[in-house]
């Protein structure tokens, strides 16, 4: 027979439990408040990792494609500085390994690991933002450089050299300035001119490719300079005036402006140089324009 006093009231018995649940709550929301903090922390950790790995990964590639030219070193100095970034976060990561499992239970300390190691990730992606600013800018210059080679190739073999042509002695030297023609319009289009498109890749298939197009665009830019003398196209200043005058990159210039730069680049006397400017403009090579004002 049940003893009445042992019987506990309803009422007692869901006070009881409710406070209970009360604590298991407070622990739950405890419980939640740490996880948070170590998703948000493991969160920023990750995309810093990720960021980190591409960086290292286009600065791999990036060495092999520069291997061979001047580029190299400028590209080794990014190289240096990322292995920095990463000696710095090995130390600093088995020390968060450590505050972590001294502070797990302690919230307030939790937080202040948090903020110290988020700012520390915040730190180095900033750096690495800057690797990667640095190596598109070494990338693209190299790259720019390239492309003026190319350009004045296409140009000397443009409208004006298509009439040169004609003046040329033997099926074999118009022979060879169109294969000149056809290697250059592969080359371009074969090389990857945006820095992100070296992702797209295996690394070993970027081997010295810059030394190797940059050697190969200036033996036909050599080649064409003495096939333009030999049959008398051109002469020796005019040659280096369009070389000069291609460098540079641009469409136009102001006649004062051009005489300052060509000044700056080539030891000839003005009269010489502006005869040749007018030669050039009579063979097609460029435009010379008189604006009255």
């Amino acid at each position: 027979m049940i003893n009445e006093e042992e019987v506990l009231p309803l009422d007692l018995i869901k006070s009881i439990l409710e406070r209970e649940r009360g604590k298991l709550e407070s622990v739950k929301k405890r419980i939640d408040t740490i996880v948070g903090i170590i998703e948000q922390v493991d969160e920023v950790e990750t995309s810093f990792l990720n960021k980190f790995r591409e960086t290292k990964k286009l600065n791999n590639i990036l060495l092999f494609f520069f291997e061979g030219s001047d580029v190299y070193e400028e590209i080794s100095l990014i190289d240096q500085e990322l292995k920095t970034i990463e000696s710095r976060y090995r130390n600093e990561g088995s020390s968060f390994q450590e505050k972590l499992r001294a502070t797990i239970f302690d919230e307030n300390k939790l937080n202040s690991y948090r903020e110290e190691t988020l700012k520390f990730l915040s730190n180095q992606s900033t750096l690495l933002d800057e690797m990667r600013k640095k190596q598109k800018g070494a990338f693209d210059n190299a790259m720019m450089n390239l492309k003026n080679m190319i350009n004045a190739i296409s140009r000397l073999l443009s409208s004006p050299m298509k009439i040169a042509r004609e003046d040329l002695q033997g099926d074999n030297l118009k022979r060879l300035l169109s294969n000149i023609e056809s290697e250059i319009q592969q080359i371009e289009k074969s090389l990857p001119w945006e820095v992100s498109d070296l992702l797209k890749g295996e690394d070993e298939t970027f081997k010295g490719v810059y030394k190797k197009v940059e050697t190969i665009l200036s033996e036909h830019i050599r080649n064409l300079r003495n096939i333009f003398i030999e049959n008398g196209l051109l002469n020796e200043i005019e040659i280096k005036l369009i070389e000069t005058i291609y460098s540079l990159a641009r469409k136009e210039f102001k006649f004062n402006e051009l005489m300052e730069l060509i000044r700056e680049r080539i030891q000839e006397e003005d009269e010489k140089v502006q005869k040749a400017l007018i030669s050039l403009s009579e063979k097609g090579f460029l435009t010379l324009k008189v604006i009255v004002e």
